[in-house]
């Protein structure tokens, strides 16, 4: 299994998510996040990809859950934060890999093409009020 790890962004007082678009072939939405290297706590892990993706600090905040999906015949372990922009404004720092980035409206992102565990995260926790439960 292959350990990843993201986190959710708002637009501050919204229901807006920050999302990065990977062109063709895969196509769709996904959180800003990647791979969980050797070593590295799954929240190091979070700010360096972000950092690496988008050329911003966030600050990582609670652990909000952690699915698991198949994509290509290779089982993953996602665990999903909350996080805060704390310095820097996003820009895609990897045109190779995602086209662009946008605040979203959370009840939209059902209507859009996003990765599989973006999928299941929303089937856990359809609302944002949902994800402040916990």
């Amino acid at each position: 299994m292959i350990s990843l790890a993201g986190c959710l962004i708002f637009y501050p007082s919204s229901t807006n998510v920050l999302a990065l678009y990977r062109p063709a072939p895969r196509s769709r939405w996904e959180t800003p996040g990647g791979k969980v290297e050797v070593g590295e706590a799954s929240a190091e892990a979070v700010v360096r990809e972000i950092r690496e993706e988008l050329g911003i600090q966030v600050a990582v905040g609670p652990l909000i859950a952690t699915t698991t999906f198949h994509e290509d015949e290779t089982e993953y372990s996602y665990d999903w934060f909350l996080g805060t922009i704390v310095a820097g404004q996003p820009i895609i720092q990897e045109p190779d890999k995602h086209e662009r980035w946008e605040y979203l409206p959370w009840e939209t992102l059902t209507t859009l093409s996003i990765s599989p565990n973006f999928q299941q995260f929303l089937e856990q926790f359809p609302t944002v009020e949902a994800i402040h439960e916990i």
